[in-house]
């Protein structure tokens, strides 16, 4: 659903292949600690555009991975701890957590923002959100449909955002993500954005 491509080589073949490239170090760690104890795992040099590119070998117990379904499956949204177990995962790929800069005299604010093609996806997440008492705004359009990006492709469909900046609400997920993140770049951008949140607590009540 997010950053790793999983397939296989050939239908009958007994490894499933799942590789990903990323400019970001931490990212690349956190895929080879996710995968080293149940499979070969091959990590390329930096390319000249600063891309290292990684690949891991599994046999058939990982075909659950291949699946490649649109929305979350029900067995992860109907148990609280998968569900947010879920976000906290596919948070460290497609989330943002951020604290704006400074304007209009304004003092800088954290926000939490969810990215992806899949507006079915996005929805499920804000739904069940909800459900456990986590307000997020109208789910944002990026009109981006046949736009060139920087590598000369061109997008095939608009970007969906989720995103959530209203102070108690944004200090109730990140409470929970900061136990469940695994990404360390997430994580040290989870406790900025709780910081943030309590000095503007101090400032403003």
């Amino acid at each position: 659903m997010s950053d790793l491509r999983v397939r296989k080589r050939f239908p009958n073949s007994g490894t499933i292949h799942i590789d990903c490239g990323s400019t970001k170090q931490n990212q690349i760690k956190l895929i080879k600690s996710l995968f080293e104890d149940y499979g070969r795992i091959w990590i390329s040099k930096l390319n000249k555009r600063g891309v290292r590119q990684i690949e891991c070998a599994l046999n058939n117990s990982f075909s659950f991975l291949l699946e490649r379904g649109d929305k979350i499956d029900k067995w992860i949204l109907n148990n609280k701890n998968c569900f947010f177990s879920f976000l906290a995962g596919f948070t460290d790929a497609e989330g943002c957590i951020s604290v704006s800069n400074k304007n209009n005299n304004r003092v800088s604010a954290a926000y939490y923002s969810l990215g992806n093609y899949n507006k079915k996806l996005l929805e499920q997440i804000k739904d069940y959100l909800l459900k456990y008492g986590i307000s997020s705004m109208e789910l944002y359009e990026s009109k981006i449909k046949g736009r060139i990006c920087f590598d000369k492709y061109a997008h095939n469909q608009n970007y969906w955002s989720l995103r959530i900046s209203k102070k108690d609400q944004l200090m109730k997920l990140l409470k929970i993500l900061k136990i469940r993140s695994k990404h360390k770049d997430k994580k040290e951008a989870i406790e900025k954005a709780i910081g943030n949140i309590k000095r503007r607590n101090i400032l403003y009540g």
